[in-house]
């Protein structure tokens, strides 16, 4: 939710609960835990990979 609530650069801000934001907080952790890079690989996670995450969840 943290990430959500402080987007980058020019990117908009977006209110989500829990349940809105646990598939950001999974793409975030595939992509920076160093554990999980065989995951990274196999779903083809990398710097050129364009992401839909969909949220069906305001804030609780």
């Amino acid at each position: 939710m943290h990430l959500l609530d402080q987007p980058m650069a020019n990117d908009p801000k977006t209110i989500a609960g829990e349940a809105g934001a646990v598939s950001l907080g999974l793409l975030n952790e595939i992509n920076k835990n160093e554990a999980l890079s065989n995951v990274k690989e196999h779903i083809g996670l990398d710097e050129h990979t364009r992401v839909l995450l969909i949220n069906t969840e305001s804030r609780t």
